[in-house]
């Protein structure tokens, strides 16, 4: 049954799952995902709920993987749950990525556990890595189909920021 906030892991699977105030629902699988390591970059993983208060809700991983996610959700009710789950690859492309570029930090961010966001609800992900510098301007989500380049903001001394539709994080 659980209550809101609760999570469950399926350990024959690997499927987690994080619980609203209405149903469970799949955050991710941990299985073939590289383990927690040396903090440098190759394969630190955050998995956190945050809870809507106001149509906002803010998760900051930045300790684990450098990624604060932050939810802009008006059609979102208050105590309704989301799930933020980060992956910190580095410099590694990703399992099952087809994008490579050169000198790029790959990170992966999912959205997941409330049923849809609204039409208009955005996320706003600042990355924090000693790597950028003032010359990162570029930030490319994958929306499922194809990868879209968005501009970010570089804010010294380590930081990028952008802001995505929210269902852009849902997959």
């Amino acid at each position: 049954q659980g209550t809101s906030g609760d999570f469950y892991i399926n350990t024959a699977t690997g499927d987690i799952y994080a619980r609203n105030s209405v149903s469970w629902g799949l955050v991710e699988n941990i299985k073939n995902i590289p383990a927690t390591s040396t903090g440098q970059g190759d394969g630190e993983r955050g998995i956190a709920t945050l809870t809507f208060s106001e149509g906002k809700a803010v998760i900051d991983q930045t300790s684990i993987t450098g990624v604060r996610v932050e939810v802009n959700d008006p059609s979102a009710g208050n105590g309704e749950i989301a799930t933020v789950s980060s992956i910190n690859f580095g410099t590694t492309l990703p399992p099952d990525a087809n994008l490579a570029v050169n000198g790029a930090i790959y990170y992966d961010v999912k959205l997941t556990g409330q049923s849809s966001f609204g039409p208009g609800a955005t996320v706003t992900i600042t990355i924090t890595n000693p790597a950028f510098t003032s010359q990162d301007n570029q930030f490319a989500y994958f929306d499922g189909n194809q990868w879209i380049y968005t501009p970010c903001t570089f804010i010294s001394p380590d930081k990028i920021t952008a802001t995505l539709p929210a269902n852009a994080l849902t997959g």
